[in-house]
């Protein structure tokens, strides 16, 4: 799924906080291991977080983060313990690259 969009930068797969599966754009470099799994538990940290609105805003179909350099999309499954997650340079459309991700999560 990283192929959806020329401008996705780096996008992992994550088990309970750790990649298990991850796509890096040749031209980005690679995240330190102890970075890595910094901004796992970030992910991680997040996610529950937003959860406990769902029963006022609906349930959580993903969650954006822009920062100076690039954006960082995250993506909840049905299984609790993993996260899709996509960074993302700019410019981009983030609604349609967002439908995108979640139409081949269904």
């Amino acid at each position: 799924m990283a192929k959806i969009h020329q401008n996705i930068a780096i996008a992992a797969w994550l088990e309970k906080g750790k990649a298990i599966a991850w796509y890096v754009a040749p031209e980005i470099p690679i995240p330190a291991e102890d970075k890595q799994v910094s901004m796992g538990i970030q992910a991680e940290l997040i996610k529950p977080i937003l959860k406990t609105n769902e029963d006022y805003f609906g349930k959580n179909r993903y969650m954006m983060l822009s920062q100076e350099n690039a954006d960082m999309f995250m993506f909840p499954t049905d299984d609790p313990d993993h996260l899709l997650t996509r960074v993302v340079a700019r410019p981009y459309d983030h609604n349609e690259l967002a439908e995108k991700v979640m139409a081949r999560l269904a």
